[in-house]
């Protein structure tokens, strides 16, 4: 009589959900997945799986499914702060404003030292516009980590209060997190229209023939490329956000994409740049100067600088109580004379509609100043 193989004995769970939150940190969600609902089967009420299982799926945009297994978790472990934070997401992402609120709040309770429920709550109250409840909630950000950029920068835009350009991770978070949804809002529910209206300015200079070394600076999801592509031999864009990035390698339309600042986009060319586009990402920079300085180093003479800004009055930049910077006509000329460009086109335009509120702005189209021809032998 064959003896059976004896089976290799069962690996622990904790083990399982440690290889599980590897795979997902390093993306392998799919295999992160597999391995939850495998722990999960042998023991339901594994609270540590219940949750990252939950995350995936909230991750995924399914928030129905990701509910019970969270509240599930809480039940098993009431007294883990991250459990009700991840319900309180599960919940907003479901359109569950209050139920969102209270789980946050009671996330920020359980874990007294973290900054991350606090901030989490603040952002929350911003999407559904309560500047007052938001400051509150990011000035306990700041009682538990002064040093918190992000909380300190969206304080200041609803105190008033200036501060010269959003971290860099603060527009990290915010593009990753809107990445699945930008363009679909943008252009269909914010009727925006920049990057098609930027084009139409460059077109009547130079009608577009695919000869340009073009740089799209804060390019989004693409859609600066998709408008200029008939103008470009060469394409390149960037952004602070893989995740947009992600989305614009699939269009399909860029030669070369980098997940970085534009600054060290432009700092790259060696003055061949014909054409330098930033449309709607100024409103994310605040001080132009450095910007202006490295779009002149890096086009070529007679090279054009084509933008957008959200326009406001007087003579100097202004934060915003939307976190968003405008400049003001005056502004834009001084820098423009300063680093050697000609004003070619301003045209006044509405940017967006933000809650069937117009958005003013201004497209620029701006010119280094070509060189002198050579002097006769």
């Amino acid at each position: 009589m064959k003896r059976k193989k004896p089976r290799p004995p069962r690996r622990p769970a904790g083990e399982l959900v440690a290889e599980a939150l590897a795979l997902q940190e390093r993306g392998a969600v799919d295999d992160a997945e597999r391995i939850y609902r495998d722990v999960l089967r042998q023991k339901p009420d594994h609270h540590t799986a219940l949750n990252l299982l939950a995350m995936i799926l909230i991750e995924r945009g399914d928030a129905a499914a990701a509910t019970p297994l969270i509240t599930r978790a809480i039940a098993v472990a009431p007294d883990v702060a991250w459990y009700h934070l991840n319900l309180g997401h599960a919940h907003a992402a479901a359109g569950l404003d209050e139920p969102a609120v209270d789980a946050m709040a009671a996330s920020a309770r359980l874990d007294p030292t973290s900054a991350i429920p606090c901030y989490d709550l603040a952002r929350h109250h911003l999407r559904h516009r309560r500047p007052d409840e938001a400051l509150a909630a990011l000035h306990q950000v700041l009682a538990r980590d002064p040093s918190h950029q992000r909380a300190r920068f969206l304080a200041a835009s609803l105190s008033g209060e200036h501060v010269d350009t959003a971290p860099a991770d603060y527009v990290t978070e915010l593009f990753d997190s809107y990445a699945p949804r930008f363009e679909d809002h943008l252009v269909n529910a914010l009727a925006y229209q920049a990057p098609e209206r930027l084009a139409a300015l460059v077109a009547a200079i130079h009608p577009p023939r695919r000869d340009w070394h073009i740089l799209d600076l804060g390019c989004g999801s693409g859609l600066g490329g998709v408008a200029f592509r008939d103008f470009a031999r060469h394409l390149i864009g960037s952004d602070l956000s893989p995740r947009m990035i992600d989305i614009a390698r699939r269009r399909g339309v860029y030669d070369q994409l980098f997940v970085e600042d534009l600054l060290a986009t432009l700092h790259r060319a060696r003055g061949d740049v014909d054409l330098a586009l930033a449309a709607d990402v100024f409103v994310y920079v605040g001080a132009l100067d450095a910007a202006f300085d490295a779009a002149c180093h890096a086009l070529r003479p007679g090279g054009l600088f084509a933008f957008s800004t959200e326009r406001c009055d007087g003579d100097d930049v202004r934060l915003q109580p939307s976190s968003r910077y405008a400049h003001p006509d005056p502004y834009i000329r001084r820098l423009a004379q300063r680093h050697g460009f000609t004003v070619r086109a301003a045209e006044d335009v509405v940017l967006r509609m933000d809650h069937t509120v117009p958005i003013p702005g201004t497209l620029y189209l701006l010119a280094t100043e070509p060189r002198p021809p050579a002097a006769a032998p």
